[in-house]
């Protein structure tokens, strides 16, 4: 039996598994007992979470007048929890937010009214932002083959991270059930590594530059890094997506459209603008400046596009090893994203 550490104790993958799902389930049965349709408004709700630094494009529109200049009305609801979000889309209490691509998948099985409608947060190999799995600079650990045995952050199950972990420790001849998985927030990613709690932490910003900090501060050096998602999405790939309630889309197609029109411009600003930037996110995140301001910035899409083959991929690996229960065969595009709201392409 596979096992996911949560926390210091061990549970059967299958249990973790449901309860990760448990709230894209919990809010599909709400949004079938909801009203449904909403009357056409230049209104748009996001749904998202304290400390959400990464898909910071909306923030961007917002701060620059560009929603207003588009004629949206847009209304922002920060909660602690990002499964809240999510389940407020589903149940048709918010119109729009931004997240794991996994979960909108699982979501889609599941029959939930949400559909991608952009990409956000990209790693590519001529950009500076990525996803790091690092170790200590001291340790003897330099590649996904030296993980047999070994415990592995995988931040959640049923995320990104752990598909391409096993992926990538898989090609290195490391198989599922020869490492341990932990689930890890990434608050604590460095606490892990100098507890033994990991051997191998999952970094994101602004984590990644302060733990490098803390390591620089310590032992002379920065942190090590093991490998990252491009390790296996060579091509690059996109970390995230923007999706929204389906019952929206079709009653304000118009304000859909607008709306993506601001993001996709706050999107080329905020990528020219990193300093400025940081600036606006720690507003619009409910973080301190002082914490971020050296973090690498992530790299937005700047049309909105996904990789082409990416979500081909991922959900092929997401089959591969059984992410999801019942999952068996590749969803159609029309099932998962309709890119039809975004700004025509140049």
């Amino acid at each position: 039996m596979i096992t996911i550490t949560m926390a210091g104790n061990c549970l059967p993958r299958r249990i973790i598994l449901q309860a990760a799902m448990l709230s894209v389930f919990a809010a599909l049965g709400l949004a079938m007992s909801a009203s449904g349709v909403r009357s056409a408004s230049n209104i748009v709700r996001l749904m998202s979470y304290t400390g959400s630094l990464g898909d910071w494009s909306p923030y961007v529109a917002d701060e620059l007048g560009y929603f207003k200049e588009e004629g949206v009305d847009f209304q922002m609801h920060l909660f602690q929890n990002p499964a809240d979000a999510t389940t407020a889309i589903i149940s048709g209490r918010g119109d729009v937010a931004t997240g794991s691509l996994p979960v909108v998948i699982a979501g889609a099985i599941a029959g939930a009214p949400i559909k991608l409608i952009s990409a956000t947060q990209s790693a590519t190999p001529g950009g500076g932002y990525n996803n790091w799995w690092a170790t200590l600079p001291n340790s003897p650990l330099n590649g996904p083959a030296d993980l047999r045995g070994k415990k592995v952050d995988i931040l959640a199950p049923n995320t990104l991270a752990q598909v391409a972990t096993r992926e990538i420790l898989a090609n290195a001849g490391v198989q599922v059930g020869e490492y341990q998985e932990v689930a890890l927030p990434f608050p604590q990613s460095y606490t892990a590594l100098e507890s033994g709690l990991t051997d191998v932490s999952l970094f994101i910003e602004p984590f990644y530059t302060r733990a490098n900090e803390l390591s620089q501060s310590k032992y002379g050096k920065p942190l090590k890094v093991v490998y990252t998602f491009l390790t296996t999405f060579k091509e690059g790939l996109n970390l995230s997506g923007m999706y929204a309630n389906t019952n929206f889309l079709a009653s304000n197609p118009d304000t859909a459209r607008a709306f993506l029109r601001a993001t996709t411009r706050a999107a080329k600003w905020g990528n020219a603008h990193p300093v400025e930037l940081k600036q606006i996110i720690a507003k619009y995140a409910g973080v301190p400046y002082n914490d971020i301001k050296n973090m690498i910035p992530s790299q937005m899409s700047e049309d909105g596009q996904f990789i082409p083959g990416m979500l081909d991929r991922l959900q092929a690996l997401m089959i591969k090893y059984k992410m999801v229960p019942n999952f068996t065969t590749p969803l159609p595009d029309d099932r998962i994203l309709d890119l039809s709201y975004l700004p025509p392409k140049k």
